[in-house]
């Protein structure tokens, strides 16, 4: 299941936080650049999954919300270590996790999330090294 993710799901990081996200970057803030990101990313998992007729069984909010919550952690963790095999790791990870990790529990699974999103947007604003905003 790890290597299926890793084809269909990770490999898009290559266009997500490799080109995108860094050419949000020359003129966005950090945080501002992962919404537009998220935005977009939201966008293109919609008309797939209703081109693959799957998005009547998605639960849009839930999934919006983990969809945002990983726009921060992937973007945190480029910017990080500038490693995008790291980001489709991750990204794969994530996908095979969700999987396994259904919950009727959303207030629990957003707090989780807000947590998340506070720490990436700390880890990355707290670097030593600053990133190029404007």
């Amino acid at each position: 299941m790890f290597f299926k993710f890793i084809v269909f799901g990770g490999l898009e990081e290559i266009g997500w936080r490799y080109v995108f996200q860094p050419l949000l970057q020359e003129k966005f803030h950090y945080f501002q650049a992962t919404i537009l990101t998220f935005i977009i990313w939201s966008i293109w998992h919609l008309l797939f999954f209703y081109i693959d007729g799957s998005l009547a069984i998605l639960q849009i909010v839930p999934f919006l919300f983990g969809l945002l919550t990983n726009s921060f952690i992937l973007s945190a963790l480029y910017l990080k270590t500038k490693n995008l095999w790291i980001c489709v790791m991750t990204h794969s990870m994530i996908n095979v996790f969700s999987q396994m990790t259904m919950s009727d529990d959303h207030y629990g699974m957003y707090l989780i999330r807000i947590i998340v999103i506070v720490a990436s947007c700390y880890l990355v604003m707290s670097s030593k090294v600053k990133y190029k905003t404007y």
